[in-house]
């Protein structure tokens, strides 16, 4: 199957589709993203403050990631939203995403790329390994205890 990855532009339809997206994700989420944000809210922040990639699969969106690189002081963007429809997985869509992004970040001037991911999802962290990620010691705040930060040069 083929699938297409494009940076959405900031739109009321753009938001329309992330936040249906999100809710399509929840319970993939450790904790669900409903658990500790209002998926609405957070649908607006992210097509007004950071780049998202949607996958598009047979017409449909299969996949997001949003990546914030706004941060000038030390260059380090931070991904901090990814997921692929079970579905849809299995055909190289989150390595697409993670490439899409960092090579948005890179040619935004960023250094690095960090993330948080929870420490009970094994199969995200083998994959952020998979593309250069390692636990950092960062200072960035944590969303949770049970949580990792990853980052990655550029």
């Amino acid at each position: 199957m083929s699938f297409t990855i494009k940076k959405l532009e900031k739109s009321e339809r753009s938001r329309d589709r992330v936040e249906q997206i999100l809710w399509t994700l929840d319970s993939d989420y450790v904790p669900p993203l409903s658990a500790h944000l209002d998926i609405s809210l957070y649908a607006v922040k992210l097509i007004n403050y950071a780049a998202v990639f949607m996958v598009e699969m047979d017409s449909l969106d299969a996949g997001i990631l949003a990546i914030y690189a706004n941060d000038i002081r030390e260059l380090r963007a931070f991904i901090s939203t990814s997921g692929v429809c079970q579905s849809a997985r299995g055909h190289g869509i989150a390595g697409g995403l993670i490439d899409a992004a960092t090579t948005y970040a890179r040619e935004v001037g960023m250094l690095r790329v960090g993330l948080e991911v929870s420490r009970l999802n094994a199969p995200a962290i083998k994959l952020y390994r998979k593309f250069g990620f390692q636990e950092s010691q960062s200072d960035m705040p944590r969303t949770y205890s049970s949580s990792v930060i990853m980052e990655k040069s550029l």
